[in-house]
């Protein structure tokens, strides 16, 4: 909850309110709330991906996330 309000807090300090924004602008801003907070709801996850080569050795193996 910490890094959410913090992420929140950073994101409305740059917006200025003497500083007049165009609809394009707040929509945007509105869109990036929306998807880091749908991000940060979501459980971390891990993908792991195995490529073999034709002879049936691994040639790659590639981790990401936790």
């Amino acid at each position: 909850m910490k890094v959410r309000n913090r992420a929140l807090s950073g994101m409305s300090e740059r917006m200025l309110p003497r500083q007049r924004r165009s609809v394009g602008d707040l929509l945007g801003v509105v869109m990036t709330l929306s998807a880091r907070t749908r991000r940060m709801s979501q459980d971390p996850v891990r993908v792991e991906v195995d490529v073999f080569a034709p002879g049936g050795k691994r040639a790659i193996k590639l981790m990401f996330g936790a």
